[in-house]
């Protein structure tokens, strides 16, 4: 579920808006699984059991992981990046997603999936032995300009394998998987805004608190608000073919097979009245049992 906001000519009305509507619009943000805006970079490192595995015009780091099988490779891709203000004006705050990296684990308390077009189905995994880690990188290597040197990623390694898709694994093989998105529920939202109202101290503290973390500034000076996301619930990432957040790209791979035989666009709203819902992704497949404990 994603929740468009209406156009307002006045800020103040909006701010009123927002303030007037804040549990209604935090509820539906949270109330149901979405998906992120695509991010376009790739991979940070491909790895292979042999170089010559890997497409000759790879531009992406790419180093040998012997224990890698034929038909293997190993991708770093980033998933998200924390304090990118999205076309819903959604900013997910640094560490976010410690919560849900942290649960994954043996017990397969949570469980994280490596897809493509986020479908939720088994026909749809395309990497196995999903690790999720977090990673400052330079913002440089994205061609933004920020006034922030460096940024959050949010990153994802798994084992991509030709057994599982045939097609997704000749494509990251040859460095043609530019962008990723992930499917997250919210957890906790904080509404922030640039008043200077008395009655909007509480908005307006939290917008001194997270302003400072984000990396597309232009975008929320211009509207005078933002959602800080806290805290998600990580569900998978996924291999997409077009996006709106360019910060998501392949940082990588290992391969052992072989061989392989920008800005954000955002979405249009429409003035309305009412609070208006995008229909949400696909539902969990009931192959793939996902489990969090609050």
């Amino acid at each position: 579920m994603r929740v468009a906001i209406p156009h307002f000519e006045e800020k103040s009305k909006l701010f009123a808006y927002l303030k007037s509507n804040r549990k209604k619009i935090i509820a539906q943000k949270c109330s149901s699984q979405i998906k992120s805006d695509d991010f376009e970079y790739g991979c940070l490192n491909l790895k292979a059991n042999s170089k010559d595995k890997i497409g000759s015009k790879v531009t992406k780091s790419v180093s040998v992981k012997e224990d890698l099988q034929d038909g293997e490779i190993e991708v770093d891709a980033i998933a998200n990046m924390a304090g990118w203000c999205d076309s819903y004006m959604d900013v997910l705050i640094p560490d976010c997603w410690n919560r849900t990296i942290k649960e994954k684990g043996a017990s397969n308390k949570q469980l994280i999936y490596h897809l493509k077009n986020h479908w939720y189905s088994t026909d749809d995994i395309i990497g196995g032995n999903v690790q999720m880690r977090s990673q400052w990188l330079d913002l440089s290597i994205f061609n933004i300009e920020s006034d922030l040197k460096q940024g959050q990623a949010l990153i994802g390694n798994s084992i991509v394998k030709e057994k599982y898709d045939k097609k997704c694994f000749h494509l990251y093989s040859d460095d043609e998987i530019k962008q990723h998105s992930i499917g997250l529920r919210y957890i906790k939202i904080t509404l922030c805004m640039n008043s200077e109202e008395e009655e909007d101290k509480y908005e307006k503290e939290s917008w001194d608190k997270f302003y400072p973390m984000v990396i597309n500034k232009s975008k929320v000076d211009s509207k005078g608000f933002f959602w800080a996301v806290e805290e998600i619930k990580l569900v998978e990432y996924s291999a997409v073919l077009f996006g709106a957040n360019e910060l998501t790209t392949v940082q990588g791979t290992s391969k052992n097979n072989t061989g392989p035989s920008k800005d954000t666009q955002e979405a249009e709203q429409e003035p309305s009245k009412d609070i208006q819902d995008e229909p949400s992704i696909s539902e969990l497949c009931k192959h793939l049992k996902l489990n969090y404990d609050e």
